[in-house]
């Protein structure tokens, strides 16, 4: 099962979303103890391109988590530039009432 924050790469591409194979992102749910998790997928500044939910078989660990699995270290990824505010995604935001 993958660590909530855990940096992502997609195996396929996800046309519907503008994502292509190999597309970075970052887990940001985990459903169903790992049989499929929601991840947002991120631009290089940061931006977000879309949040998506995906099965355990689309994903890959990206090499930075094989790097710090290997040095021992948090695979969590900071994705959001030094100094920046991160952005909520929708599973952040209260429900409308």
């Amino acid at each position: 099962m993958r660590e909530l924050h855990s940096d992502v790469l997609l195996k396929v591409p996800l046309p519907s979303n503008g994502l292509p194979a190999g597309a970075r992102g970052v887990v940001v749910h985990v459903h169903a103890q790992g049989e499929a998790y929601e991840v947002e997928f991120m631009t290089p500044a940061g931006e977000t391109i879309a949040v998506v939910t995906v099965a355990e078989e689309q994903l890959e660990p990206s090499p930075q988590n094989a790097e710090a699995a290997a040095a021992g270290q948090s695979s969590r990824c900071s994705s959001t530039p030094s100094g920046a505010t991160a952005r909520p995604t929708a599973g952040d935001r209260p429900a409308a009432t």
